[in-house]
Parts: structure tokens; C-alpha cells; sequence
């Protein structure tokens, strides 16, 4: 097609400046050049192998069942140029959203220090007024004491009195006024007894709690 000859010797001559030798090989200034190998030099310097490979003259290849890479920095993937930059966004996404995940459990994990630093606050807290729950019912357990210590010297007072003048409408009087002074005095002290027991028994329920939280 580019206007040869066939020689005697068997040579095809293009006008190209090519030939085709049956011993030989074949150039062209318009193609490639085909050897008797099975493959051809092309116009870019490389070739191509009959074994679909193409070898570039910076040392890389293209296979039909690989890909491209060169020592001049080239490299050409089977799926393209554009195939090349999909996936290269699609690994800085994932990096991104990778990066974005971790920073949320970052975040969440010190809202739950902080919750749980706050319960503990208000567990303390808890402590601390039961504690001055309990301090004041010990100073009303203390006055109801030295109030029942009283009624017990009228009590005793009154015993004495009723001893020296016991035959007298007074004497009766006076017994009877210490009978329910007694009365009294008992009422008093398991009125206060069972609010001491409540007082350590919330005080003490509190401080399991704290203890269990931290």
C-alpha cells in the first residue's frame, strides 16, 4: 500500500523507506516495524510482543491483562485515567469519613466522662447532706437526751414528794402528774431512738451508693 517492490532476493521495498524481508525485518516511515518475532516497533519507540504486551523505551510495559508503569513516572491503569481518579476519590472519602467517625467517638466517649463525673458530683453531694441530715438529728437526739434527763429529776422530785406527803389529796396528785411525765419520757425516748436508727440507716445506704458509683 505504500508503493513498493518486491526484490529477486525476496525483499519487499516500500517507498516509506521500510522493507519486508523473508529473512529479515520490516520498517516504515508510515507504520511500524514488524519482525519475524511476531511483533513490531512502533513510531514512539516501543513495541508490541505477539504476546499483547507493549514495551516503552522508559522501561514499563502494557499487558492486556495488567497494567502500565514506566521508570518515566507513567502509569496506566486498565481502567483508564479517569478510573485512576475515581478510585483515588473514593480512598479520600473513606479516609475523610474514617477520620470524621473517629473524631464523633472522640466526642461522645467525653460527654460520658463528663456525665459520669457529674453523677459522681451529685453523689457526693448527696453524701453531704445526709451527713448534715445526720448531724442534726444527733444535736435533736442530744436535746430530746438532756429533755428526758430533766423529766426524769422532776420525776424523781415528784417520787419524793409523793413519799413524804403520799396520804394527801396533793400526793395523789403528784402521782399521777408522774405517772404521765413517765409516760411521757418513754414515748420520748423511742420517739427518738427509731429516728436515729432511720438517720444511719439512709446515711449508711448513701455512702454504698457513692462508693458503687466510683
Amino acid at each position: 500500500s505504500c508503493g513498493g517492490y518486491w526484490s529477486s532476493c525476496g525483499d519487499y521495498w516500500s517507498s516509506c523507506g521500510g522493507y519486508w524481508s523473508s529473512c529479515s525485518d520490516y520498517w516504515s516511515s508510515c507504520g511500524d516495524y514488524r519482525s519475524s518475532c511476531g511483533g513490531y516497533w512502533s513510531p514512539c519507540g516501543g513495541y508490541w510482543s505477539s504476546c499483547g504486551d507493549y514495551w516503552s523505551p522508559c522501561g514499563g510495559y502494557w499487558s492486556s491483562c495488567s497494567d502500565y508503569w514506566s521508570s518515566c513516572s507513567d502509569y496506566w491503569s486498565s481502567c483508564g485515567v479517569v478510573g485512576l481518579l475515581v478510585v483515588g476519590l473514593l480512598v479520600v472519602i473513606v479516609s475523610l469519613l474514617v477520620v470524621v467517625i473517629g473524631l464523633l467517638v472522640v466526642v461522645v466517649g467525653l460527654l460520658v466522662v463528663v456525665v459520669n463525673l457529674l453523677v459522681v458530683v451529685i453523689g457526693l453531694l448527696v453524701v453531704v447532706v445526709n451527713l448534715l441530715v445526720a448531724v442534726i438529728g444527733l444535736l435533736v437526739v442530744v436535746v430530746s437526751l438532756i429533755v428526758a434527763v430533766i423529766d426524769l429529776l422532776v420525776v424523781v422530785v415528784s417520787l419524793v414528794i409523793v413519799v413524804t406527803s403520799f396520804s394527801t389529796i396533793i400526793g395523789v396528785l403528784i402521782v399521777a402528774a408522774a405517772t404521765v411525765i413517765g409516760v411521757g419520757i418513754v414515748v420520748r425516748v423511742v420517739d427518738v431512738t427509731v429516728f436515729f436508727v432511720i438517720v444511719v440507716v439512709v446515711v449508711f445506704v448513701d455512702i454504698i451508693t457513692v462508693i458503687f458509683r466510683l
